[in-house]
């Protein structure tokens, strides 16, 4: 999803959304065209700190990336080697800004000279003069408070993540009044990650299902089908699946190809043991045991 900024009758880039159907992670990137064969950063304590100049080895994208996962870890590596905590997004409770972004004028974003697709949400700023702004990204419970210069989007009726204007402009750094400048919290609320990337998957799947037993979808389009596991298992298990029509037959596809996932799901296609056909239509299985050798 793209995030378009309207300012009077011009729209701009400002950002995309991402959200992720695997386990409800998200990814908010700031994005502009153009590359940057250098970055200002600013090293030592606020009020302190010092403005160094890094040149990049090859010309970098000016888009900034926020990912911030369901175990409650957000990645910042434009400006973070090491990530920050929060909680893990399915158990928000309380609002916490992780990043915030400076612009110089709204005009200097880039014009977005596009029809928007009816996915696309638009970020009014109409009634402010063509200035510096600022912005502050918070991920919440869906009951933050907002106001007529934010955009709010909730995720399975449980979490947010807001875009929020600042009434006053963030101060800019001297020398960096021209540039566009990114800033992330430099800590988060815990100082590990609380909540294992297995249970952050599994919690995410059952929440959308309102169940928190095994979960079997449907394939894709490829004929693939997804199967979730009502907790993670000690090691990847061995599973039988066996179709209740002795013509149709499971095949597993190997699960080393998603290293991080195989103790929470797997993923098989069902064939037809003659012909070798892959089954995309709904089957009814008469045994799917796993075993991980408890």
């Amino acid at each position: 999803m793209r995030v378009l900024m309207k300012h009077g009758e011009v729209l701009y880039r400002f950002a995309t959304l991402e959200f992720s159907d695997r386990d409800g992670s998200i990814v908010l990137t700031l994005t502009r065209d153009g590359v940057s064969t250098f970055s200002m950063v600013c090293e030592g304590n606020v009020g302190e700190a010092n403005l160094v100049r890094r040149k990049f080895d090859t010309p970098r994208r000016k888009d900034k990336k926020f990912s911030i996962h369901a175990s409650g870890r957000i990645n910042v590596p434009h400006l973070r080697d090491k990530p920050i905590f929060i909680e893990p997004l399915l158990a928000t409770s309380k609002p916490f800004c992780f990043g915030a972004y400076r612009i110089p004028a709204i005009s200097a974003l880039t014009r977005f000279d596009k029809n928007p697709a009816e996915e696309d949400a638009i970020f009014v700023l109409d009634g402010l003069l063509d200035s510096p702004q600022s912005f502050e990204f918070i991920v919440s419970p869906i009951d933050i408070f907002t106001n007529e210069h934010s955009i709010k989007f909730d995720f399975l009726g449980r979490y947010s993540l807001t875009l929020l204007r600042h009434a006053v402009p963030i101060a800019s750094q001297p020398g960096l009044e021209g540039y566009f400048t990114t800033y992330a919290a430099d800590v988060g609320l815990f100082e590990s990650q609380q909540m294992s990337e297995e249970w952050a998957l599994t919690a995410f799947h059952q929440a959308v299902h309102n169940r928190r037993d095994l979960l079997l979808y449907e394939p894709n389009g490829a004929g693939v089908r997804l199967l979730v596991f009502s907790a993670p298992m000690r090691i990847a298990p061995r599973a039988i699946i066996e179709c209740a029509d002795p013509n149709l037959s499971a095949e597993i596809i190997d699960q080393t190809l998603d290293h991080r996932a195989q103790r929470v799901q797997l993923r098989f296609k069902v064939r037809n043991t003659k012909t070798r056909e892959v089954i995309k239509g709904t089957v009814e299985f008469r045994r799917i045991e796993l075993d991980a050798e408890l």
